[in-house]
């Protein structure tokens, strides 16, 4: 009995349990599906419902946060050009009359030539005779790679010094790429990194705010968020990438670190060429120069306005910097402003233009909906044709005041605005005219005419070609000054083009008329060439001079270029004056520009006394016999001792045929200066051009090895050589 009322107590209890057990099962079951109901009930909740609960949650109105306020700029965008205006303006007063006067004769006897000054000279008795012919020759005097060792070599020998402007504009670029590298390093590299992090974090904020429902502004937000987080990235290796961005960026990342060929972009979605971000001049002195090129470059891709995504991503942009304020030095600034610091000062120093820039775009949107309004404006199509329409009529005034702009190709917005290089974009309608490009064909479109007669033989039967040089010396010739002074690159082309176009009566009395263009000719290329490739690169850090043994008879001479150094004086006060305003300077900095103009002044005021026929005293002799260790000491300043001439660069690519110019071993323009009566022989170093087209890209070490063998100078100017 007792044994069958266990039995029924245990199953009463195994039905008991199974019974708790369905209980517990139907429970579950009704949780989960009063869940799902919920879930189903949410996912018909629309996005913007969704995400206003969120914002309210977090104390944000969508509504707020979708207003775009545009603010006025707190610089003048053309701070640098102004000033130089400013001293062109003036440059009338600057200058007094250059009224040349004791012209030597045009042909020297060759018996004027004494044994001793040719020993001297090493000249042969073919180069007495050019020299006879041409009233001057250029001649090697050994393989020199510098200014100093070449000024070195001619005080020892005891023959008067000649400065020339190869030597003045020679260390002229070299300090400017080196001041524009400490500024970079100093400054803009810090700024350009707080701003990307700054603006990469808005960015973001404002495209996770965006509700689904404004499709188009949600997709243009997550584009300039991921464009933003690339700069902030490559600036800062730790900086952390939402997760919704982070394969773009990474991959976008590796493209732009391998700067090979043209490839999609992951983050733009358009064919980008990334061989523009392998770094030049005085960005490959250190990492940190090299990140901030990358980083500048990726934030100068341009934006075309003709399609409207791409004009919503740039008006996201202006949104974006409207809204963002950067803290530097614990200072809180809006973001605007730094922008405004790095833009004017990177475009000065490095060539950059505004196409379509952000003063351009914010004018163009103030203009139709008021310095204040929403991104949903833009939802529709119409909104961005009126803002295209806007920009296209802003584009119209800038023509019209300026040539310049015939030369750039369809309007593009550009965040850090758009690289014109000169040079190249004229080279490259030389080859749309079908003919390989060549320097003669730049120094011809620049009106040196000498250039044409070593030409003819390429041109005579190409009609297309010269009607395409006659179109573009014709914007040339009508470049006004307020176009050359927008920026070092294109001022730096208007020096060679003073070289030019300035007739010095004294030593056109003096010489060959052809073969002193021939010289004029091969500087300017030479000077292009220093320029194209970054005069820098070729730094050497040890200063060592060696004994500088100066007699007390010997004297040196200026090759008078007296508009040429005024310009240069007044490229160094304009730069000082610009960087004062903008609050980018230090002690440093403000010495080596300082200096720089008071030697420029010098060179002036030399000039002028040389062209009159006045003599020179002794304090301004000693600094022309001295001047290349005076460069020197101001550029130990920045731990530089010297800096080689021998480089070589590519300019442009023509269906694989690559485009070379360089410099070779320095040489030396020996001429007669007549002073008191009596004529003198000086020797003064210039650069020497070479050019030559190579289906693979040529670096300096090939270069050096190349010159050391011998290669072959451009058959024009053998004619200024006494031997072949």
């Amino acid at each position: 009995m007792y044994n069958s009322n266990v039995k029924t107590l245990k199953l009463e209890s195994s039905l008991g349990a199974i019974i708790l057990t369905v209980r517990e099962v139907k429970r579950k079951i009704a949780v989960k599906a009063l869940a799902a109901v919920v879930l189903a009930i949410i996912i018909f909740i629309s996005s913007h419902q969704l995400t206003s609960l969120i914002m309210e949650f977090r104390g944000v109105k969508f509504e707020e946060i979708a207003m775009i306020t545009t603010t006025p700029a707190t610089y003048s965008e053309n701070i640098f050009s102004k000033k130089l205006m400013e001293l062109e303006s003036a440059k009338a007063t600057t200058l007094a009359p250059m009224e040349a006067k004791n012209l030597p004769p045009r042909v020297v006897e060759k018996a004027a030539l004494t044994p001793q000054i040719i020993g001297k000279l090493n000249l042969s008795a073919q180069e007495v005779n050019k020299l006879s012919e041409n009233g001057f020759i250029v001649k090697s005097l050994g393989k020199i790679t510098t200014f100093n060792h070449a000024c070195n070599l001619i005080r020892e020998r005891q023959i008067p010094l000649l400065i020339t402007v190869d030597l003045v504009l020679h260390y002229y670029h070299a300090l400017y790429e080196l001041l524009a590298a400490e500024l970079e390093a100093k400054y803009l590299t810090e700024l350009l990194k707080e701003l990307c992090k700054s603006l990469a974090a808005k960015a973001d904020f404002l495209y996770t705010y965006t509700p689904l429902e404004y499709e188009r502004a949600k997709e243009a937000l997550e584009k300039i968020s991921c464009y933003l987080q690339v700069a902030a990235k490559i600036l800062d290796e730790n900086h952390e990438v939402p997760k919704y961005a982070a394969r773009k960026v990474d991959e976008e990342i590796r493209l732009i670190n391998s700067a090979e060929g043209i490839h999609i972009s992951p983050v733009l979605e358009r064919e980008i060429d990334y061989t523009i971000f392998k770094p030049k001049k005085h960005y490959t002195l250190n990492s940190k120069l090299e990140k901030y090129y990358k980083a500048i470059t990726w934030l100068s891709i341009e934006f075309p306005i003709e399609n409207g995504d791409e004009l919503l991503q740039a008006i996201m942009l202006i949104k974006v910097l409207e809204d963002t304020t950067t803290t530097i030095n614990g200072k809180t600034l809006r973001a605007k402003e730094i922008w405004e610091k790095i833009y004017l000062t990177n475009s000065f120093l490095n060539g950059y233009l505004g196409k379509i820039t952000v003063h351009d775009l914010e004018r163009a949107i103030s203009n139709i909906f008021g310095s204040k309004f929403s991104i949903l404006n833009l939802e529709d199509e119409v909104s961005l044709i009126l803002v295209r329409n806007q920009l296209q009529r802003i584009l119209e005034e800038k023509q019209a005041t300026s040539k310049i702009w015939d030369l750039m190709d369809d309007p593009s917005f550009s965040f850090m605005g758009f690289k014109l290089h000169l040079p190249k974009t004229l080279l490259e309608r030389v080859i749309k005219a079908g003919k390989k490009p060549s320097g003669l064909d730049l120094a011809l479109i620049l009106s040196l005419n000498r250039a044409r007669e070593h030409l003819a033989r390429e041109t005579i039967e190409n009609p297309e070609y010269e009607v395409e040089v006659s179109e573009l010396k014709d914007i040339i010739e009508n470049f006004k000054i307020n176009d050359w002074t927008k920026n070092w690159d294109l001022y730096h082309t208007h020096l060679l083009k003073v070289m030019i176009d300035t007739k010095n009566p004294k030593q056109l009395a003096a010489v060959n008329a052809d073969a002193w263009q021939d010289r004029i000719l091969n500087t300017i290329l030479a000077l292009w060439s220093e320029h194209e490739h970054g005069i820098t690169r070729q730094l050497i850090t040890e200063n060592k001079t060696g004994e500088v043994s100066i007699s007390i008879n010997q004297t040196a001479y200026l090759e008078p270029a007296a508009e040429l150094y005024t310009k240069i004086l007044f490229l160094c006060k304009a730069t000082l004056s610009g960087l004062e305003e903008l609050g980018v300077v230090d002690q440093q900095i403000e010495s080596t520009l300082r200096e720089m103009a008071d030697m420029a002044g010098k060179l002036v005021v030399i000039s002028i006394k040389e062209l009159n026929g006045e003599k020179l005293s002794s304090e301004e002799k000693e600094f022309l016999l001295t001047i290349d260790l005076k460069f020197r000491e101001i550029m130990s300043e920045f731990k530089v001792g010297e800096v080689e001439a021998t480089m070589i660069t590519q300019v442009i690519d023509v269906l694989g045929q690559k485009l070379q110019i360089g410099c070779g071993f320095i040489e030396f323009i020996i001429l007669p200066i007549q002073e008191n009566g009596e004529i003198q022989f000086c020797a003064g170093p210039i650069l020497t051009y070479y050019e030559l087209v190579e289906k693979h890209e040529i670096g300096d070490e090939e270069w050096k090895m190349l010159l050391e063998l011998g290669i072959e100078k451009p058959a024009w100017i053998k004619n200024l050589h006494g031997s072949s």
